[in-house]
């Protein structure tokens, strides 16, 4: 049976990553403080935090692979969980995935490890320079899961996407009722408009996400024999050009 670990995974993202993996017969397991907003046969919620390592080790026993989405965002403007979260939290996920001997760990960083480059557009060779905490404590979990990846021969994965965007969620801005109607009545934006960009923005992030799972399946057909494969991508569920 291939059984996934989503942590994070009653998040926006999360969501979607688990119905697609469900959808394609994977088992799947949540591991997030909140339950998802769907429920399905095939699909075990763990509810925890990341930092709580008994609990990680206990979700990622059995499992062939880990997609760790769990992370404090940006909006919540609290640095000391930027780190306690997306550090310490993901050095913990990568601990206990290294030693259950996962097939693979997918680890969502962020384009936000970036900064503000110099030139564009960024590619592989473009150096990592965030210029907050969020980018910096992103861009620390990867160091994790590379090291984890030299000392273990854990297989890792990562991507870093810009802002998510779909029907339900407009990047990490979130607007009410009241919101949007100020948009429309003050010219911004028609009711139209706004519709239609919410659905561009579902239509595009599915099949990404089909094609991040697919190239999770194929990874070792791409890397070879090699093990710690580490694949960096910049447009992964790109919506938008701006953030």
């Amino acid at each position: 049976m291939n059984t996934a670990l989503v942590t994070g995974g009653s998040g926006y993202f999360g969501q979607l990553l688990s119905k697609k993996l469900l959808e394609q017969g994977t088992h799947v397991r949540v591991l997030d403080l909140s339950f998802p907003g769907f429920s399905h046969p095939n699909l075990v919620f763990i509810e925890g935090t990341i930092l709580d390592r008994n609990l990680v080790k206990q979700a990622v026993s059995g499992v062939n692979k880990v997609f760790h989405n769990a992370a404090q965002i940006p909006l919540a403007k609290n640095v000391n969980l930027f780190w306690s979260v997306n550090k310490d939290g993901t050095q913990i996920v990568a601990d206990e995935s290294a030693a259950e001997r996962v097939e693979k760990l997918i680890y969502t960083s962020s384009s936000a490890v970036f900064g503000a480059p110099k030139s564009n557009p960024v590619t592989e060779n473009t150096e990592p320079n965030p210029g907050e905490d969020y980018g910096r404590a992103k861009l620390a979990g990867e160091i994790i899961c590379k090291k984890a990846m030299e000392r273990h021969g854990l297989d890792v994965a990562i991507v870093r996407p810009r802002t998510i965007l779909g029907h339900g969620r407009l990047g990490t801005v979130q607007y009410d009722a009241t919101d949007l109607a100020s948009l429309v009545n003050g010219g911004e934006a028609t009711a139209v408009e706004l519709t239609r960009l919410v659905r561009q923005a579902h239509d595009e992030v599915n099949p990404r996400i089909n094609a991040v799972i697919e190239f999770y399946d194929d990874a070792e057909t791409i890397a070879g024999a090699d093990a710690g494969f580490l694949f960096v991508c910049h447009y992964f569920a790109k919506m938008t050009d701006h953030y």
